[in-house]
């Protein structure tokens, strides 16, 4: 855990663990606030300052020995001004309190190094978020951070984004550490029958082939949409194991999620957005040097990728032709600057009559059909 940033899933944190970031990355006294610790209630504010004061104390005699400052606990800011004026090495506070001091200007945070942070309880966890967003912009660095979250909390996202690839660590409660215990020992006897997925050379191609997917056929925007729904409905610690889930049914029921041809979704209908995506996929599985079947002919299409178009925006704006359904649209490639659409013959002229000339994301189209390769 050396100089990483880990979030840990508790119900409550101990105060050995809220004490050990301080305790083992500050050593020399006069530098200005080297560590914050961010608590909620004034107890334990009261009692935190008092245990690590303590534990400073026994490490010997000093001729500038380390002071820790407890904000929080008195009704308003003013009335600590005159604790924030010692210069402590460490401070523990609650955010909001951090931030007062900071308004006044009568901290500065240049020279912290360590952070911890208790997120309060969830009802309060919002507005904890936006006032440690706030702290954070006024580092010079950024601190190497412990967060204690409740186990299963829904607003540790905003706060890990202002971190630096953190670990995630989850503690049981004490009274279900032999369950977690022997659940542990299980998974490690279990994870020798398991050894096979890890080896699977079909499965690591396929990663590679989704992942090369999302580089080159997919919406990053869409994307991003289902991205935030995750976020918002699956909890940071389980994210691992829901893209593993996810992989798990893509590759058990290869049927359900893979690739589908054109007549599978043929039957959605005109502008079914469940088409849009399976024609993609079913485009970009063809080989590049497929040509047209005697059914279908190539249309150019004067816009490319370097326009951020993508099948489903080509299979749309054929769709909008009146004539033109889902089932008349084959085989779609996209270059940098134009694109090729396979579209059923008896519909082609309508298509090249209605599209060309017309403006698409921001420029002219050409429209017309594709020269026969010699």
């Amino acid at each position: 855990m050396k100089g990483r940033d880990f979030i840990v899933a508790t119900v409550r944190p101990d105060d050995v663990s809220v004490l050990m970031s301080p305790l083992v990355r500050i050593r020399k006294a006069n530098q200005g606030i080297q560590a914050l610790v961010v608590r909620e209630r004034p107890n334990d504010i009261a009692r935190t300052a008092q245990l690590l004061q303590r534990e400073f104390a026994r490490r010997g005699p000093r001729r500038h020995p380390l002071t820790v400052a407890a904000l929080g606990t008195a009704d308003s800011a003013r009335k600590e001004a005159d604790v924030v004026s010692r210069k402590p090495d460490v401070l523990v506070s609650t955010a909001s309190r951090i931030i007062d001091h900071l308004r006044r200007d009568t901290i500065g945070l240049d020279a912290v190094r360590t952070c911890v942070l208790e997120q309060p309880d969830e009802q309060d966890a919002a507005g904890f978020s936006a006032d440690i967003e706030f702290i954070y912009s006024k580092f010079r660095r950024c601190p190497q951070t412990a967060v204690f979250a409740a186990l299963g909390s829904e607003h540790v996202e905003r706060i890990s984004a202002l971190l630096r690839r953190p670990v995630s660590v989850t503690v049981q409660e004490e009274n279900q550490s032999a369950s977690h215990a022997s659940h542990q020992e299980k998974r490690a006897v279990s994870k020798k029958s398991f050894q096979h997925v890890r080896k699977d050379e079909a499965l690591k191609r396929r990663i590679k082939e989704v992942v090369r997917e999302i580089h080159e056929d997919e919406d990053p925007e869409e994307l991003n949409a289902y991205r935030a729904l995750i976020n918002t409905n699956v909890s940071i610690f389980a994210r691992g194991y829901f893209a593993a889930y996810l992989l798990k049914q893509l590759y058990a029921n290869p049927g359900a999620a893979g690739r589908k041809t054109r007549t599978n979704t043929a039957s959605n209908g005109r502008g079914n957005r469940n088409a849009a995506p399976a024609r993609e996929q079913a485009a970009s599985s063809k080989p590049d040097n497929d040509a047209p079947t005697e059914n279908t002919t190539s249309i150019f299409v004067s816009i490319g990728k370097n326009r951020k178009v993508y099948p489903r925006d080509l299979i749309q704006l054929f769709s909008g032709v009146d004539s033109i359904d889902s089932d008349d649209i084959g085989q779609i490639k996209i270059l940098d600057n134009y694109s090729f659409v396979e579209l059923a013959n008896e519909k082609t002229d309508s298509a090249i009559e209605a599209l060309n000339n017309t403006e698409f994301r921001g420029r002219k189209l050409t429209v017309n059909y594709a020269r026969k390769k010699d």
